[in-house]
């Protein structure tokens, strides 16, 4: 971890992952090079370390004391945040795939031909009324 702290080292893995999702647009695969590139730093450089930190950040490492210390898939709140992502995503692509986005957007094409109010106000009013 000596090779990480406060040095611009810390700063490349999030620096390449967002100009690999501009340049390709490809974001799990930017995000899955970014995280490698991160446990590869923290490792010191050490392939086999590099996996044995994504391994221990993510399930849990055993403490000193025989315990394990949970890592950030097993804590209660980040379930929580990726359980709602997912449930989000399968609802996003339900009514992608039952034509429902597509419906909405003819309607609000339809209803802004219709009216010659500004389209943001338009757009905005249905949305919230």
């Amino acid at each position: 971890m000596q090779f990480l702290d406060y040095s611009f080292w810390s700063i490349i893995p999030p620096l390449l992952t967002i100009f690999l999702v501009i340049k390709t647009r490809e974001v799990i695969l930017s995000m899955s090079i970014g995280i490698a590139l991160g446990c590869f730093l923290l490792a010191d450089l050490n392939p086999l370390g590099a996996l044995e930190t994504f391994v221990e950040m993510l399930i849990g490492a055993p403490a000193e004391n025989g315990t394990l210390t949970p890592g950030a898939i097993t804590e209660t709140d980040n379930m929580l945040v990726l359980l709602s992502m997912v449930m989000i995503g399968a609802l996003i692509g339900l009514l992608v795939k039952s034509g429902a986005s597509r419906a909405f957007a003819n309607y609000l094409g339809i209803a802004l031909i219709r009216k010659k109010e500004p389209a943001s106000w338009q757009v905005s009013s249905e949305l919230c009324f």
